[in-house]
C-alpha cells in the first residue's frame, strides 16, 4: 500500500505509541498512526528536506535539517536548535538515541559530531565531541549513520569516506577500510534483537562479530540476484529476519543463521529503498528515493 508523503523517503523511525514518522527530500515530515496522518513542512523545518530522524526515551521527535539545523517535538512543542544554542553545524547528517537519557541524541553535523540533551525543564544542553583527525583519521567526517550499542555505552559512527569508528566515552577505535572488511561508505546501522551489529555499504552487508567486521554479502547474495551489493537500508522484523534494501536491486532478506539471501516478492515500484523499518504490527515500511513510502504486510 503506497502512503502519501513526498517521492523521496529519506528517514523513519517508529516512536513508542507505534507512529511512524516519515523524512523526505521534497515535502517535510510527516507522522502516520491508525490510518491517520499530518504533514508538518516550511513552518516547522524551513525547508522541505529532512535529513534524519530519531525518537529517544522520552518521546521527543529529533529531526534533522539540511540548512535549518536540528528540529525537537517534544510534549506539543517545538524547538529550534542552531549555531547560537551550541551546535557545531547546520546540516545534519544523522542522529540516533542516547539511551542513557530520556530525551538526548547523538548529533552529527557538516562541522562535527555532538552530543544533545533536553533535560526535564526544556533547556537544551549541548557538548560537541572531540574529533579524531588529529591522530590522522577521517572517521568522524562526513558522517552518513549512528548507532549505540543495547545499553548504550557505545557509540558507533559510519562515514561516507572514513569507515566505522567506535567511541566508548573516552577512547575511538577506527576499523580499517579493507576490502576483506570495512568498505568507505556506511550507509547506516542495525543493532538486532540478539544484539548484534549490522551494517549496509557500498559494498555490502557486514555484520560485527568477534572484535572484526565480516561481509555476509558472498556469493550467496550474487546467486540471489544481487549482482551490485550496494546496500542502503536495513531492519529487522519480529521474526529475526533481515529486510534488506539495495541501490539497483529492491528489495531482498537475509536470514541470519542460515546465512540465505532471497528476494522478496513484494517489490516496492522503485528499485532504489533508501530506509527501512518494521513497525509493532508487523509491517515493513520502505522508503524509496522517487516513488514514496510503501506498507509491507508479512504472510
Amino acid at each position: 500500500m503506497l502512503q502519501e508523503t513526498g517521492k523521496y523517503i529519506t528517514a523513519t523511525a517508529i516512536d513508542q505509541k507505534g507512529r511512524l514518522w516519515v523524512g523526505t527530500e521534497d515535502n517535510g515530515i510527516s507522522v502516520l498512526y491508525e490510518d491517520k496522518s499530518k504533514t508538518f513542512g516550511q513552518d516547522v523545518l524551513g525547508e522541505k528536506s529532512c535529513t534524519a530522524l530519531a525518537v529517544s526515551k522520552g518521546q521527543a521527535v529529533w529531526i534533522g535539517t539540511i540548512r535549518n539545523g536540528l528540529r525537537v517535538i517534544a510534549d506539543n512543542k517545538l524547538k529550534k536548535i542552531g549555531i547560537l544554542e551550541g551546535l557545531p553545524g547546520m546540516h545534519i547528517y544523522a542522529l540516533t538515541p542516547d539511551l542513557k537519557y530520556d530525551n538526548a541524541v547523538w548529533c552529527a553535523t557538516d562541522q562535527g559530531l555532538c552530543h544533545v540533551l533536553l533535560d526535564a525543564a526544556g533547556t537544551i544542553k549541548i557538548d560537541n565531541i572531540k574529533d579524531i583527525s588529529s591522530s590522522g583519521s577521517t572517521a568522524l567526517k562526513e558522517i552518513a549513520t549512528l548507532t549505540t550499542s543495547s545499553k548504550g555505552n557505545i557509540l558507533w559512527a559510519g562515514s561516507l569516506i572514513g569507515g566505522i569508528s567506535r567511541w566508548d566515552g573516552k577512547n575511538w577505535k577506527t576499523y580499517k577500510i579493507s576490502s576483506n572488511s570495512v568498505d568507505g561508505q556506511i550507509n547506516t546501522f542495525l543493532v538486532d534483537k540478539k544484539n548484534r551489529l549490522w551494517a549496509a555499504t557500498k559494498t555490502g552487508l557486514l555484520v560485527f562479530a568477534s572484535g572484526s567486521w565480516r561481509n555476509v554479502a558472498d556469493e550467496k547474495a550474487d546467486k540471489a540476484g544481487i549482482k551490485d551489493p550496494y546496500i542502503l537500508s536495513i531492519c529487522e522484523d519480529t521474526n529475526g529476519l533481515l529486510w534488506v534494501g539495495t541501490r539497483r536491486h529492491g528489495l531482498y532478506t537475509y536470514e541470519p543463521e542460515s546465512q540465505t539471501w532471497k528476494k522478496s516478492d513484494k517489490q516496492p515500484p522503485d528499485w532504489f529503498i533508501s530506509t527501512l523499518c518494521c513497525d509493532p504490527d508487523g509491517f515493513i515500511w520502505a522508503g524509496t528515493y522517487g516513488k514514496g513510502l510503501v506498507q509491507i504486510e508479512l504472510e
